[in-house]
């Protein structure tokens, strides 16, 4: 699209461009909750490809695809508060149900380290139970409303709500963990989707 069917110069106000661009192209729509949009057909279509693409290379791997829940006690939370010290502010907390206060208020999940991790800690017993390959599709939610990053790019969707996917491993050498990160970043940076 050009710049005049956009409303916005793409290299003076990216932000504005991308904005218009997804919106005036009919990938998403705005919801009536400030920071959530929603995916419309075509946007999710791209999505599904992206998320089939990337799943076959990972799966190809040994990567396992696991869904954990969406709700973190509070205990979970800060176990891992090192971890989540940088977003803490911005955690979403579940108080009631109905018209009853929660006893305990839980999370929307931030991220997942808070669930995956003490899974780990109770799963694996032994060598024989390593290496562990998770990966995760899945929602996050922060209460940020600070600009989405795309690599290079700075698109800078103000959003509540984030389609993710979230790789995990357990086992091997920190060296081992961070040569798989690596191999990973390199393949996702080399394919043409």
């Amino acid at each position: 699209m050009s710049n005049n069917l956009v409303g916005a110069d793409k290299s003076t106000d990216f932000s504005k461009w991308y904005t218009n661009l997804i919106t005036r192209a009919e990938l998403i729509d705005y919801y009536d909750v400030s920071g959530c949009y929603i995916l419309l057909p075509d946007a999710y279509s791209i999505w599904e490809e992206i998320k089939q693409y990337i799943d076959a290379k990972l799966k190809g791997m040994g990567v396992k695809n696991v869904y954990f829940p969406l709700f973190v006690s509070e205990k979970a939370l800060h176990v891992e508060k090192d971890h989540i010290e940088g977003f803490e502010p911005e955690v979403a907390w579940v108080t009631r149900y109905g018209k009853k206060d929660l006893k305990k208020p839980i999370a929307i999940r931030p991220t997942s380290e808070t669930i995956i991790y003490p899974y780990f800690a109770k799963r694996i017993k032994s060598i024989t139970d390593l290496p562990m390959k998770f990966n995760q599709w899945t929602n996050v939610v922060r209460w940020e409303f600070t600009p989405l990053k795309i690599k290079s790019l700075v698109a800078e969707m103000k959003t509540l709500q984030a389609q993710m996917k979230e790789l995990k491993k357990a086992g091997g050498s920190a060296d081992d963990r961070r040569a798989l990160a690596g191999r990973i970043s390199e393949r996702i940076d080399s394919w043409r989707l």
